[in-house]
């Protein structure tokens, strides 16, 4: 995790939706402090669930 990244953003980048950023959290809960990544952390990043 750098600077400035958020979950919405990670979603979108990877995803094409910011929405989906809770299937990023749900996988890192544990990596995540006041809903923001833990700045020089490795996130998991799943193969995006069906709504």
């Amino acid at each position: 995790m750098r600077p400035g990244d958020t979950l919405r953003r990670l979603a979108d980048l990877y995803y094409g939706d910011g929405s989906l950023w809770e299937q990023i959290y749900d996988a890192n809960a544990d990596k995540v402090e006041r809903g923001l990544p833990v700045e020089g952390t490795t996130l998991l990043i799943p193969a995006p669930r069906k709504r």
